[in-house]
Order: C-alpha cells, then structure tokens, then sequence
C-alpha cells in the first residue's frame, strides 16, 4: 500500500524536483546572478530596442491582467503586450471608446509592470493629445516600467462621437517629437 501524502507534501516534493531540474539547466548560480544583475541595470526601453535589432521578429503576448503577464514570462516569451483601453476598461466596466484617463492607463499598466521582468510594448490610446501631454505622459509611462509606448493616431473627442477621424500629420508629428 502507497503512503497518502498531503498537498503540501506533494508540492514541496515536486518543488524540490523542480529546483534540481532548475539548477541542472543553469551552469552556475554565479553565472545567474551576474546574468541577472546586467538585465536588471538596463533599462525595459534599452531591452525592448535590443529585442526589436534582434535577427527574429518580436513576439509581444498580450497580457491583461497579472497573472496573464506571469504565465507569459514563465513560458520564456521575452515580451508582452498591455492593451491600453480594452484592459483598463474591462475594470471599470466601461466601453473601449476613449473613456478611461491616461493616468488609468498608466496606473493599470504599472500593476502589471511591476510584477514582471521583460519588457512591455504598451497601448497608451492617444496619451493626452496635445505635444506636451504626450511627452510628460510617456516619461510617466517610462517611470512605470513599460519598454515601448504605442500612441493612436484617431483624435479621442471625434472617437466618443463615434467617429475615427485620423490625426492630421502634422499633429502626429509634433507628437512623436
């Protein structure tokens, strides 16, 4: 007869397996901690970049919640995605129409941030608009952790209303400057 063991039991046996697979995968812990410690002094902006001059096209898994953006760094995808108003939205039960503040953007974007180490390509809707906002906003976003901010080009007043008009260029330009 088997011996019944305990959920705790088992998981403690199996975490004690998985850390022997760990350390056999790894050369050295050593080797680990100075690998870690290089990832952790460059930035999210400077790993996104080298990530985008890389020979392999990059895979950006989006992830909406924390848990999401966990399992997506467990599996080894060495990016993800942060929808900006689906995500937001969705936790003040509100429609993706614009509704939800640029600072709820970045607020519910840090959340994710901070509970993971790869970079985050992040949907920032229009980021406020205007040239200025754009730029406070994208430092703030910087500040947050995110790797890369995607701004809209559909002006968000026109986009309540149920319209897309698209930004003129020169706005976008000014924007992106």
């Amino acid at each position: 007869m088997t011996k019944r063991t305990s959920r705790r039991e088992f998981f403690q046996a199996a975490g004690g397996a998985a850390t022997g697979l760990m350390a056999s995968a790894h050369p050295s812990p050593a080797a680990a901690q100075i690998q870690a410690q290089s990832a952790s002094r460059t930035s999210m902006g400077n790993r996104f970049r080298a990530l985008l001059q890389g020979p392999d096209p990059v895979v950006c898994m989006g992830a909406h919640d924390v848990l999401a953006a966990r399992l997506v760094e467990m599996y080894g995808i060495p990016s993800i995605f942060i929808g900006g108003s689906t995500g937001a939205s969705n936790g003040h039960a509100l429609p993706d129409i614009g509704l939800v503040s640029t600072t709820e953007l970045i607020e519910y974007a840090a959340r994710i941030m901070a509970n993971i180490d790869i970079p985050a390509l992040v949907d920032a809707d229009d980021a406020g608009g205007t040239p200025l906002d754009v730029y406070r906003n994208a430092k703030a976003f910087e500040r947050a952790g995110a790797g890369a901010v995607m701004y809209e080009d559909r002006v968000r007043v026109e986009r309540l209303k149920g319209n897309t008009r698209v930004s003129p260029t020169n706005e976008m330009v000014d924007r992106i400057h």
